[in-house]
Formats: C-alpha cells, sequence, structure tokens
C-alpha cells in the first residue's frame, strides 16, 4: 500500500521537518526529510507492506514529523482482512527494527524469509537506503537471492559500512523482494553514531629484507583519533617460530597515547639464522581498542657489495692545494634487493700520531646497481710535509639506511688500502 501524505506550514513556520514512520507492519516513508515554506505545503509518500504472515488486525501506524524541538503525529488505523487465498507465497521479517553503527565502522543486520502456502522457489532481493547522502552508509546484501521452502526460514543479511565522514543521523533501509507475482519489503531503521574514541596503526614499510648477521628496522606509527586518550601497550608476535630465526624488539612497549607516538621494530638475524620468510605482527591495545600490523621479514644470504673502482694520488703537494682526493666505484650484485651502503676511508700517518676518517653517509644502492666516482677528499697543510701516510677503505652495508656490515671485497686488481706522500 502507497499512500500520500501532506505537510502543511502554519503561522509562517519555516523549516526543514523529518519525518519517520512507525508500525508493526512492515512501513516507511520516503523523503524522509521535506523543507517547508512559510505557510507551504510538501508531500511524502508512506509505504505499507503486509504478508499472510501478519495476524487479521487493526494495526497502528504513525507517521511523526519533527523540526528543533516541535513534533506532531498523524496516527492511522490500517486493518488486515482474513485471507482466504491458498496460493504459495512468502514472509519477510526481521528480529529487530532498528541497528546502529559508528561512523567509520561496519555492522551487519539480519532478516529471514518464510515461505507459506507450499512456496518452494527463488526470492529475489534489492537493497536501498533512504536518504541516499554524500558519504552515507553503504548497504549490500550478502546474497541476492535465496531458497525458500515452505514453512522454512531462510536467513538474510545487510552488510553495512561507513567512513568517518558518514553523516550522523538516522537512515531507512529498505529490502525488496520478489518471487513471482508476489513482493513484499523490509524496512529497518539504521542509526549513525558519532566515532568512538580510537586509534590508527600502520607501519613505515610492510616488507623488511635482511641478511643473516644483520639487522634491519622499521617504524610503527600509532595516531590518536576522535579524542583518544589512554595508556597503550604494544607487543610483537613472528610466525613461523622456528629455531635460529630472526628475533624482534620494539624501542617502546607502554605508553600513553593523546596525540602520535612512534616505536621503532627492530628484527635481527643470527649468524646462522633459519633462511625463509617471516611475519611480525605488531599489535597495540588500550583504552578498550586494538589494532596490529604484519610486517613480512625475508631472511635472505645476500651477497655484499664490492668495491669495483678505487683511486687516489700517491703524492699530495701542498703548494697545489693538498688535497687528497679518492676515488670509489661499487656494485650491488644483488638481483631484487637494494642496499644501503656507507664507504669510509680510514688513515694514519707512519708515526702514528695523526689520523683522519671520511664517510660518504649513507648511500642507497639499487638492485644490481653500480656507482662510479664517488669522492671522498681530505686536506694537509704545510705540516704535514714529508709525511707519509697509510689508509684502508671498507663498506658498511645494509638493507636498510642502519648499516652495520662490513665487508672488504673487491675485484682483483681494485686495492683498498696504500700509501701516500705530502710534499711540498
Amino acid at each position: 500500500m502507497r499512500v500520500n501524505a501532506t505537510i502543511s506550514s502554519f503561522n509562517g513556520f519555516t523549516g526543514q521537518v523529518n519525518l519517520t514512520a512507525d508500525s508493526p507492519l512492515q512501513a516507511y516513508v520516503s523523503p524522509t526529510s521535506v523543507f517547508l515554506a512559510s505557510d507551504g505545503t510538501a508531500v511524502a509518500q508512506v509505504f505499507v507492506s503486509t504478508t499472510l504472515c501478519d495476524s487479521p488486525l487493526i494495526y497502528g501506524l504513525s507517521i511523526i514529523g519533527r523540526s528543533g524541538n516541535m513534533s506532531h503525529t498523524f496516527l492511522a488505523s490500517p486493518s488486515v482482512l482474513f485471507n482466504t487465498g491458498s496460493s504459495p507465497d512468502f514472509c519477510i521479517s526481521s528480529p529487530g527494527r532498528n541497528t546502529s553503527v559508528d561512523a567509520g565502522s561496519s555492522g551487519t543486520f539480519g532478516f529471514q524469509l518464510l515461505g507459506v502456502n507450499g512456496l518452494q522457489g527463488t526470492v529475489s532481493m534489492t537493497v536501498s537506503l533512504i536518504p541516499t547522502v554524500p558519504n552515507g552508509p553503504s548497504l549490500v546484501l550478502l546474497s541476492n537471492t535465496l531458497g525458500v521452502l515452505n514453512k522454512r526460514f531462510s536467513q538474510g543479511e545487510i552488510e553495512i559500512s561507513t567512513s568517518t565522514k558518514s553523516p550522523i543521523g538516522t537512515y531507512t533501509m529498505v529490502v525488496n523482494a520478489t518471487s513471482g507475482s508476489h513482493s513484499h519489503f523490509l524496512a529497518a531503521f539504521l542509526s549513525v553514531e558519532p566515532p568512538q574514541p580510537t586509534f590508527a596503526m600502520n607501519a613505515s614499510s610492510t616488507s623488511l629484507t635482511l641478511a643473516p648477521r644483520s639487522n634491519a628496522t622499521d617504524v610503527i606509527h600509532l595516531t590518536s583519533l576522535f579524542g583518544f586518550n589512554a595508556l597503550v601497550a604494544l607487543g610483537t608476535n613472528i610466525q613461523p617460530f622456528v629455531p635460529n630465526g630472526p628475533t624482534v624488539s620494539l624501542s617502546l612497549y607502554t605508553s600513553l597515547l593523546s596525540g602520535k607516538l612512534n616505536s621503532t621494530l627492530t628484527v635481527s638475524a643470527s649468524r646462522d639464522a633459519a633462511i625463509g620468510s617471516y611475519n611480525v605482527t605488531v599489535f597495540a591495545n588500550g583504552g578498550g581498542r586494538f589494532a596490529f600490523v604484519v610486517v613480512r621479514v625475508d631472511v635472505a644470504p645476500l651477497t655484499p657489495p664490492s668495491f669495483i673502482q678505487f683511486r687516489w694520488d700517491r703524492r699530495v703537494s701542498v703548494g697545489n692545494g693538498g688535497v687528497e682526493t679518492f676515488l670509489s666505484g661499487i656494485f650491488n650484485p644483488n638481483k631484487s634487493t637494494p642496499i644501503f651502503v656507507n664507504i669510509q676511508v680510514y688513515g694514519i700517518d707512519a708515526t702514528g700520531t695523526e689520523t683522519f676518517l671520511l664517510s660518504t653517509g649513507v648511500i642507497e644502492l639499487g638492485s644490481h646497481q653500480t656507482l662510479v666516482n664517488i669522492p671522498l677528499t681530505e686536506h694537509f697543510g704545510p705540516t704535514n710535509v714529508g709525511s707519509i701516510f697509510f689508509f684502508s677503505a671498507s663498506i658498511y652495508w645494509s638493507t636498510t639506511p642502519a648499516a652495520s656490515l662490513i665487508t672488504g671485497s673487491s675485484r682483483p686488481g681494485v686495492p683498498t688500502s696504500g700509501t701516500f706522500t705530502i710534499i711540498n
């Protein structure tokens, strides 16, 4: 049944009027909100549905209009008459007529179909939301069809999802169900409530690679949302847990979270670490909320980077500026793993009284990448004339910027140590 309801303005009233329908029968009103100009009118449609499962009675039907502190109700008394028909049909109902979700969360709403008068067949369904608004809740039927047997219940479900931008308010969910020439609907109210205080958790990287005898780090970020302010405890778990597997630790395990905080995850692999892939779960619990993030860790036998070039001046003239320049070239032999390197040159004079240490800082070296002519310079003055310096070059490297491994490898014919003399 569908009837028109007229909403009228009196005494110059102007504003928005929100409408709802309330009845033991399946009923809803559309649209759920109308605007009244001064002394104007608006029309909404009221939909009422009955099935063979409804008892022959006189039912109540209320159409309620609300605007601010004002509320008016129209009462009707639809009658359901005794049905002497015997054609197969079905009923649609739900245990409750209301459900609620917090904005930014999801939920479900269940309903049921019942075959009557010998119905055995398929019922097709669609679901809609009134009103439809930008960023409003999303409704999806778990299944668009249900098989229905006589005097047997079939269970259906609406999956509800919202975002933190979903407008707060009350909506009407309408499931329209059809089997042959029979059509019925189910109407239920969905209330979207303000989002509850919670927190978000994520990792800077969800994948780490490290070699035996090394470590890798990641940063775990926690962010307070919607006024969350509580003590949060963090923990870790690694799977599979095997002998000689990597070990994990956090720089921060407990803290008050009221804005943002970070905890550094460190994964360490021993010299004889078991090669393979692992899942490290970092979880946080506090204030009645729980969150977790999973970081994939691969322990792989990586090949160390090597020097492919190293040149320097054997004689450094103070008269020409007194600058010693070391030019190096390096190569990452790993075809699928980028690495981070730090080239360092350590020098000491023949008397052991003067030293220098040069460093490139951390350089990212892509998979199978070569870099050449990387300069490092040291300055000498007149007081160094006649001095002989000894030096050695090393590559510190790792799969994360926190380099921790050392290799002295180089290609044949590429020296990584030597001497030079300071002259006038």
